[in-house]
Parts: C-alpha cells; structure tokens; sequence
C-alpha cells in the first residue's frame, strides 16, 4: 500500500524555511486564476463554495498554489545552499494537459461549448507562467551553470489529444513519445540536428557534466552530442 502524506519535507529541519513561502490555497484568489481560465467571477466563487475537489476550478487552484510553493521554496534554498546540483520538478504541466487539453483551440464537435468557453486558455497560459518561472532562475544562476530542460514523457495533441478529462480512469494512455530536451550553457554545443535520446540517458548526462562516471547498472548512455569536449 503507498501513502500520501501531504506536506512532506525531507529533511524536517528545513520545515520552519521552507513554510515561510508556502503558498496557502486560500490565498490563490479569482484575480490570480482569471489569468488562466475564462470565468466569471461569480463563476468562481461557486466553485470554491462547493468545495468539490475535483472542480475545475479547484484543481487549478491547488495546482498553482503548488506551483508558486515549489518555485518560492527552491529558489529560497538555491540562494542559501548554492548547491553543485539542483533538480526541481514543475509537475503542474501534466495536470493541465489531463484535464484541460481536451478544450484547447481548435474548438472540436463534441466538446462541450461551455467547458471550452471557461477552459480554452488554461494550457497555453499555464506553460506561458512555467516559462516566466523558468525566467526567473535564468536571471539567478550563474553564467557558468548548465541548465537542461526535461520532461519524462509527452502528450497526445493535435486531432489526438483527449476529448475528455480523465475522471475515473488513468490518464497514462495520453501520454506519448517524444519527450523535451532542452539544454543551455557553456558546455553546450549549438546544434540544429535532429537526435534522440532515451529517459535513461539524463542522468549519465547530467554525472558527465560533473566530471562523475556513470554507475556500471544505468542503461543509458552520456548523451555526447549535447556538450563540447565533456569526455564521457
């Protein structure tokens, strides 16, 4: 059996900084979320009354509360401990595309003319905060930092992305190669090619930029096109 447990922090003794930037859901007000959804104000305040977790509305709301926790937390912890390696994860980018996907534009037959009036702009502007976030810890690194962009999966789109959320069932058969990989630095070589690579060959990557050999039981491999003279 697998248990949940809700504000989990490892290790404890950060739980006192770390709360210092909560996010609470209470604060992520209409002003905050008309910037991703279309809805009335009146709209809104319904949703929040019901108090039904799996709204919409409040699933967006939990989401970016996480969202602007993580980022607040991590960037607090970047400048403290100014660590050799920093990993953070935005996984708001999945839960949008589940549930909001099926009412991107272009508008489809069958979709539900007022869920696409409320929901058409919820991806696109939710990926637009991700880059401003992403913004920011450009403007914080240090021009020696190597910074890789990765997501574990992609997504069903186009004429195949969902045509509803996924409520009561797993929403795995969305999801779909390839995935994104983007690096940026010094070390980076400029490259207009195409190439793939697999999940498996992150982390070697990642021990080559820090001079690390990669563990004889990974799979993959040091992705040797991304970098210029990192030996493998």
């Amino acid at each position: 059996p697998v248990l949940l447990q809700l504000e989990a922090i490892s290790p404890p003794q950060l739980a006192s900084r770390v709360q210092q930037f909560d996010v609470p859901l209470s604060t992520i007000g209409y002003a905050q979320v008309r910037r991703f959804l279309n809805i009335t104000e009146t709209e809104y305040q319904r949703a929040v009354a019901s108090g039904e977790p799996n709204d919409p509305v409040n699933i967006l709301r939990a989401t970016l509360a996480k969202t602007w926790t993580d980022h607040r937390v991590a960037l607090n912890l970047y400048r403290q401990q100014e660590p050799l390696l920093l990993m953070m994860s935005y996984d708001g980018t999945d839960t949008v595309n589940h549930l909001f996907a099926p009412y991107h534009p272009p508008y489809r037959q069958g979709i539900g003319q007022e869920e696409y009036r409320k929901y058409w702009p919820t991806v696109a502007n939710y990926y637009a905060e991700i880059d401003r976030l992403i913004g920011e810890w450009m403007s914080v690194l240090s021009d020696d930092t190597t910074v890789m962009i990765v997501s574990a999966y992609g997504f069903e789109w186009d004429r195949d992305r969902p045509r509803t959320p996924p409520t009561g069932r797993s929403g795995l058969p969305d999801h779909r190669n390839p995935g994104v990989f983007i690096a940026y630095g010094d070390l980076v070589t400029a490259s207009r090619a195409n190439h793939s690579m697999s999940l498996y060959d992150i982390a070697p990557t990642v021990l080559a930029v820090l001079g690390l050999p990669q563990s004889s039981e990974m799979s993959g491999k040091h992705a040797e096109w991304v970098f210029d003279s990192i030996p493998p």
